[in-house]
């Protein structure tokens, strides 16, 4: 990216802690090497584009809509299954974005996230950079994506 662009911080911490939790909880451990690759690409109409792909197990592209369905997830206390997917559609749906999810058993998953540049239109808009996004918590976790 030539230029950093504005979004709400907390939401954007959302999204992409649920995302790259999403990969590490479901890597591939047969796999001998494992990647998470999470890349921000400039598209026009002042949007971005955030891809977040892994090699992990993957699921049944057939299924994906039932992430997105609150009645259809597991809500036995025993299994948080999809919870996180449904919340990353609430919020991205909050900021006016859209996602995309590709995905196959075994081969890995790609979510497609774009979103407005909120251009300090909010209180809560913050400046996120490539290559760092600072998660408001505690103190300071600034996360260095792999390329």
């Amino acid at each position: 990216m030539k230029e950093a662009f504005y979004s709400d911080i907390n939401c954007t911490s959302i999204i992409l802690r649920n995302l790259i939790e999403n990969s590490i909880r479901f890597r591939n451990h047969d796999s001998k090497t494992r990647f998470i690759d999470v890349i921000f690409e400039e598209i026009e109409n002042k949007m971005v584009k955030i891809i977040i792909r892994d090699n992990g197990v993957g699921f049944d592209s057939d299924n994906i809509n039932t992430f997105f369905d609150y009645t259809s997830l597991n809500h036995n206390g025993l299994s948080n299954k999809g919870v996180g997917l449904y919340i990353v559609q609430k919020v991205i749906e909050k900021l006016k974005g859209a996602l995309k999810i590709n995905s196959k058993i075994n081969e890995g998953t790609e979510f497609i996230i774009y979103l407005p540049d909120a251009s300090k239109k909010t209180n809560h808009a913050q400046r996120i950079v490539e290559n760092e996004v600072v998660f408001p918590s505690r103190d300071e976790l600034v996360l260095d994506y792999l390329h």
